[in-house]
């Protein structure tokens, strides 16, 4: 796996996700540029539907969440952020994919889910 950077996550995702590119293609065509925290929410919902079509045996879901684990674990600050803004945070526990896109988290995106869950904006502001 290359070197994984705020700079070549997008197109490392769509190099190594199977089916993804198409969702890569249309979201740069759509904005005529790559918007990562926007293709990362756009990645959420394709992992939405691999569950809902494939379960935790897809290829793609397993993938991504490897790439993700890596990215979330990467010493590059801003890659970090858009893993834990951008697909952590857009990760709804009410969606029945859930629990299976969670069962694949390893323990850097396990850790970061919990800080997210555990938050509590009223005790940052005291």
């Amino acid at each position: 796996m290359t070197n994984l950077t705020y700079d070549n996550f997008a197109t490392q995702l769509r190099q190594d996700v199977p089916g993804f590119a198409d969702v890569y293609d249309e979201h740069v065509a759509d904005n005529d540029e790559v918007l990562p925290h926007v293709l990362l929410a756009d990645l959420v919902r394709f992992l939405s539907k691999e569950v809902d079509l494939h379960g935790a045996k897809s290829v793609a879901l397993t993938r991504a969440m490897s790439l993700l684990e890596a990215g979330i674990g990467s010493p590059d600050p801003l890659l970090q952020e858009l893993v834990a803004v951008s697909f952590v945070e857009n990760l709804d526990p009410e969606e029945e994919s859930f629990s299976t896109i969670r069962t694949l988290f390893g323990p850097a995106l396990e850790e970061q889910y919990l800080e997210f869950e555990n938050f509590d904006p009223y005790a940052a502001s005291e």
